[in-house]
């Protein structure tokens, strides 16, 4: 039976455990076209809608500012501050959506002191190859091979009004309706034009640590987003068509070399058949202060997902922002860091990833591939071996152990009643029965 103490002990435990949950739970609050002004906002400019969704993220000392937008070009830009409970982002929708290009604090915080870190990820261009070899691998087809290779970028898409998602909080979905300029970007080839949604990132927000309920099943925490980003019935060019994302990341830090690095998880409960996991880390060697791109090497061929329809992601070593250059001055970066982006007072790096695997029939099998990763600040979530497992894993060695202990001590224990019980029959056959002497 447990002691004073360690019942004690046990409850101070459960209390600490408590404490932290909650001190880690933030109050999330979302806008959608935060305090825009000008009439553009609801109209749109040149059919594409200037989707811009604020999310405030309030910790007792700090506070995460995200802004998610789709303005030019797709992009995540988030602002940690701290001090100043009441800080807000300022927004200068005549900078933003109406003049020709970003200038100089289109987008700040009320107190620029208070700003402890920022970071952002832009996603820059939408790769897509013939792969004829099946090699499932962007590399071997070099852009500047336009048979096989036609490079979009971003800033070409055309979007839909944002729209949450039903049924979940802070959740939201930019939808691509068709290319503006449907070309090929780097040869001026003719490239197939979407009228129909086709191409959609889907973010959310969290205020606390869990893990998402669809596969991949990604862990998450109150300092991470996650996005989805589908391809459904977008029209191929080619007839064994594959597509990979370009992305950049951005970070408020002096130069330093970025890593992208895939470790082994020793649990695949929550993704089967998925044992590793890729990190981008903006500041490896002090990452607690830095951002991270987060996702497993899976990815889905359908909807909804399964373990039937996955197919695999393969990363790409980090490359230099120069060849992005162009475009990057027209994300909400620039919006926010302006010149200084390119400075040494920034670190940055862009990546591909691409999706399918060899023999899966690439996108032109099932015209759909969906994929999902998390963008956050401090150091990337690790899988560990959850509780039903342990349990499970427990019981399983537990349950044969303990037969084998008490089957031996109840073997102990019939041995010596029976000892004992010849000891005393012998202890009375030794004396006179009734009465008589031997």
């Amino acid at each position: 039976m447990a002691t004073h103490r360690e019942v004690m002990a046990f409850v101070a435990t459960c209390l600490l455990f408590l404490i932290a949950t909650v001190s880690c739970k933030r109050k999330v609050t979302t806008q959608l076209n935060y305090m825009c002004d000008v009439p553009e906002c609801k109209t749109g400019v040149n059919g594409s809608f200037p989707n811009l969704v604020y999310v405030r993220a309030q910790e007792e000392s700090d506070v995460l500012h995200y802004a998610i937008s789709t303005i030019h070009i797709p992009t995540i830009l988030v602002i940690h501050t701290r001090g100043d409970a009441n800080s807000k982002l300022n927004v200068d929708w005549e900078k933003l959506i109406v003049e020709d290009e970003f200038t100089n604090d289109s987008i700040s915080v009320s107190d620029p002191k208070t700003v402890v870190y920022s970071y952002a990820v832009v996603f820059t261009k939408l790769h897509e190859y013939n792969d004829t070899a099946d090699a499932a691998d962007l590399n071997s087809y070099p852009a500047w091979n336009s048979t096989e290779r036609v490079v979009r970028d971003f800033d070409n898409f055309e979007w839909m009004e944002a729209s949450t998602v039903k049924g979940e909080e802070n959740a939201f979905v930019f939808n691509s309706t068709m290319l503006v300029n449907s070309t090929n970007d780097m040869f001026g080839h003719d490239a197939p034009r979407n009228y129909t949604p086709s191409l959609s990132f889907t973010f959310r927000v969290f205020d606390e640590q869990s893990r998402e309920s669809s596969l991949p099943h990604l862990l998450y925490n109150e300092n991470v987003t996650q996005f989805d980003f589908t391809l459904d019935n977008f029209m191929p060019s080619f007839s064994m068509s594959r597509f990979a994302v370009e992305l950049a990341i951005i970070s408020q830090s002096q130069k330093e070399d970025m890593s992208i690095e895939e470790t082994k998880s020793i649990d695949d409960e929550y993704t089967p058949g998925v044992f590793r996991i890729t990190n981008l880390k903006a500041r490896p060697k002090d990452q607690a202060n830095g951002a991270f791109v987060q996702w497993k090497p899976v990815c889905y061929q359908d909807s909804p997902r399964s373990r039937s329809v996955a197919t695999s992601v393969q990363k790409y070593a980090l490359g230099d922002i120069k060849n992005v250059t162009s475009l990057l001055k027209s994300s909400l970066a620039y919006a926010y860091f302006s010149d200084v982006l390119f400075s040494d007072s920034m670190n940055s790096a862009t990546t591909n990833v691409s999706f399918g695997l060899s023999k899966d029939g690439s996108y032109t099998k099932t015209n759909y591939t969906s994929w999902t990763a998390s963008v956050g600040h401090g150091n990337p979530p690790i899988d560990k071996v959850s509780l039903l497992v342990i349990g499970v894993i427990s019981a399983g060695l537990g349950i044969p152990v303990i037969i084998i202990v008490f089957g031996g001590i109840f073997v102990c224990i019939r041995k010596q009643r029976k000892k004992s019980y010849r000891h005393l029959q012998d202890v009375s056959s030794s004396y006179p029965q009734n009465g008589v002497s031997t």
